[in-house]
């Protein structure tokens, strides 16, 4: 099955699935190839981009569908990028709530004044082993409180080739902590029910490791990595700032509260109805005014008018298909920094 159809196929499973999951008991998805980087080379620290086929079983390319019984676990595959700061005097979502506020020890992780792990580099929870990349800020400083991104590749590449892909910790630079984990027991793509447990000890084991300002958290993906950190932004809202989505899709659950959010989708990607579900559905969330939008830099980004107070929705659909512009990395950190 050529590449675009297996993506289209992927994307309505993917919806599908989750939309079912409630009333239709446990089910395993495994998108396949979704989320593929491009072919194997090696990167700087020696670590191999993997690309990967579907599965041996199931719809041509998408790798098996089925039940897990007990498990409930939701396997998904997906790709996007971001924009720039550009609010006005009118508001554009107005400022955030902490804007200008000084940090104070409460916001301040316990690890604040500890001399950083000399190596931090896995994790392991309930039987599931988890690799991830930590990406200081440039001349860190141990007794000062950095914002921190959890970053999530696409299906079947690695955390270390996702970091080169993207390129966060070259824009984010002195001024934050990049975070880029592979999914757990080196799986192609995310497990919900595995992942999310996976994702709670790390935030919770970086902030005692590191100065973190427990403010401003922030989860970012690619492809499959987009749905996943979707999820968290829903279900962790109590914790994330921000979500930056690179196609992705909704995450079709209720929600615990507002984020701020940021959303690209290229245009020649046959699932693009799915970014604009998304782009919808955070519209929403946030209370945005969906008939009114104001252009922001990068061209042809914009950012929705009378959102919450604190909370905007950005959204650029750029011509392209799955690949990341090349303004995505800048785009995103712009975005978060500006919270």
């Amino acid at each position: 099955m050529p590449r675009i159809e297996r993506k289209i196929t992927a994307g309505l499973v993917a919806v599908g699935v989750w939309t079912c999951a409630a009333a239709c008991g446990p089910s395993v998805v495994d998108l396949g190839a979704r989320g593929n980087l491009g072919t194997p080379s090696a990167g700087a620290s020696g670590q191999t981009e993997v690309s990967g086929a579907g599965g041996a079983s199931g719809v041509a390319g998408l790798g098996p569908v089925g039940g897990s019984g007990a498990s409930g676990a939701l396997a998904v595959g997906m790709s996007g990028a971001g924009s720039f700061p550009g609010m006005d005097a009118a508001g554009m979502g107005g400022a955030p709530p902490d804007a200008g506020v000084a940090i104070t020890e409460q916001d301040r992780s316990s690890g604040c004044g500890l001399q950083p792990p000399a190596a931090d580099t896995s994790i392991a929870v309930g039987g599931a082993s988890t690799s991830y990349l930590v990406a200081l800020a440039t001349g860190y400083d141990r007794n000062r409180a950095y914002p921190l991104i959890f970053s999530f590749r696409g299906a079947n590449t690695t955390a270390a080739a996702f970091q080169r892909y993207l390129d966060l910790p070259s824009s984010v630079g002195a001024e934050g902590i990049v975070v880029n984990v592979d999914c757990a027991n080196g799986a192609a793509t995310w497990d919900l029910q595995r992942d999310e447990a996976v994702f709670e000890a790390l935030l919770a084991k970086l902030e005692a490791s590191y100065c973190i300002d427990q403010r401003r958290v922030f989860v970012v993906g690619h492809e499959t990595g987009a749905i996943f950190a979707s999820v968290l932004a829903c279900r962790h809202g109590d914790v994330l700032r921000g979500l930056a989505s690179l196609n992705g899709v909704a995450p079709m659950e209720t929600c615990a509260g507002e984020l701020a959010v940021w959303i690209s989708q290229g245009n020649a990607d046959m699932t693009r109805m799915l970014g604009r579900d998304s782009r919808d559905f955070w519209v929403r969330q946030n209370q945005c005014d969906a008939t009114m939008t104001v252009p922001v830099e990068p061209s042809p980004c914009l950012e929705y008018r009378g959102c919450e107070p604190g909370y905007p929705v950005r959204y650029c659909e750029y011509d392209g298909g799955v690949e990341l512009p090349s303004f995505a990395a800048a785009g995103v950190w712009s975005f978060m920094q500006g919270l």
